[in-house]
């Protein structure tokens, strides 16, 4: 008869089965973490695209003013600007208002030294695509010599047009 011989593992069995146990533990954490981490990039990616609409809403909803200043005393009237410098030339105030991303209502009043506080010219016109160019009312020395006729093109000339008085001339 052949003689066997028999070892006791269960020392070894035991340490296999912890570090096992181990394993499986750092396997859950890094799945959470990794869940974690992408739910964080997540909302980065949301936080960034919200900000770049609001951005862009804010930009194409507020009017554009390049020149809007005006002097006054202490009483509150108008001080005319050739009264605090020398204006030997026309000037215009240009105000600009997105209507949509590539169509703009522009609207310049014309002043000289001669015709301040009462603008000289004013005029309002569409631009599409910075290139071109739908007039829709021209007023000079108070009187409308050009207006459109075009009923969709009157609805912007009353809602987006910076001029005083324009329903009068529509």
């Amino acid at each position: 008869m052949r003689e066997y011989e028999s070892n006791n593992y269960k020392i070894f069995n035991a340490s296999i089965n912890e570090e096992v146990i181990r394993l499986r533990r750092l396997n859950q954490r890094s799945l959470s973490l990794s869940v974690f981490y992408y739910v964080l990039s997540f909302l980065a990616i949301v936080l960034v695209i919200a900000l770049i609409l609001y951005l862009y809403d804010y930009h194409t909803s507020r009017p554009e003013t390049l020149v809007s200043e005006s002097h006054s005393d202490i009483n509150g009237t108008m001080n005319s600007p050739s009264a605090l410098i020398d204006i030997t030339q026309d000037w215009t105030i240009y105000d600009y208002i997105l209507v949509s991303h590539d169509q703009r209502v522009v609207t310049g009043t014309v002043y000289n030294k001669q015709s301040y506080p009462a603008p000289l010219r004013q005029y309002c016109y569409i631009e599409v695509n910075s290139q071109d160019k739908i007039d829709l009312i021209k007023i000079k020395s108070g009187v409308a010599i050009e207006v459109t006729n075009q009923e969709d093109y009157i609805a912007i000339v009353k809602k987006y047009c910076a001029i005083d008085g324009v329903q009068q001339f529509l």
